[in-house]
C-alpha cells in the first residue's frame, strides 16, 4: 500500500515534516514550478530536511522531481536550473508535468514507485506467494511517499 502526504508547500506542515512520517518515508516526489523562483529553493530545503531527519545524504534518498504547471507561460526559472538541481543531488528522474492537462503526472508517480520497488528486498516466501497468485502485501503494510 502507498500512503501519500501532499503538503502542497503549506508552511503549517513544517512541524509534520520532521515527524515519524518523514523518518519512515521511502521516497519523495518533489514538485516545483517554473513560475515561482522560490519554488526551486523550497524544493532543495525540503530535500535537505528529509535527509537530515533520515540521517542520510540527500543523494541517498529516492527522489523524483515534477516540474508542474508546464502548460502555463510566465516562467521565471528554466528547466536548466531544475536539471542543475537534479544533477547536484544525483536525481535522474525529472518530469515536466501539468496537473491541469494530466501530462506526465502518472509517469512521475510510477517512476518513484519503481525506484522504491527496486530497493525493497524480496523475501523468497513472497516470491512463492507471487507465483501462486496470493496477496503479497497485507493491509497493514504500506509504502510512504512524501
Amino acid at each position: 500500500m502507498i500512503s501519500i502526504l501532499d503538503t502542497a508547500g503549506q508552511s503549517e506542515y513544517c512541524v509534520l515534516r520532521a515527524t515519524t512520517q518523514v523518518k519512515n518515508t521511502q521516497g519523495v516526489l518533489l514538485v516545483c514550478t517554473l513560475q515561482d523562483r522560490n519554488s526551486l529553493h523550497e524544493m532543495e530545503n525540503d530535500l535537505k530536511l528529509y535527509a537530515r531527519v533520515q540521517k542520510k545524504e540527500p543523494s541517498e534518498i529516492d527522489v523524483v522531481v515534477a516540474v508542474n504547471k508546464c502548460d502555463l507561460g510566465g516562467a521565471v526559472c528554466t528547466m536548466d536550473q531544475v536539471h542543475e538541481f537534479a544533477n547536484k543531488y544525483q536525481i535522474k528522474s525529472v518530469f515536466e508535468t501539468s496537473a491541469k492537462d494530466d501530462m506526465n503526472v502518472t509517469e512521475a508517480f510510477l517512476a518513484l514507485v519503481a525506484k522504491i520497488h527496486r530497493k525493497v528486498e524480496v523475501d523468497p516466501k513472497l516470491l512463492a506467494k507471487l507465483e501462486n497468485g496470493e496477496r503479497l502485501i497485507s493491509k497493514k503494510d504500506k509504502c510512504m511517499i512524501m
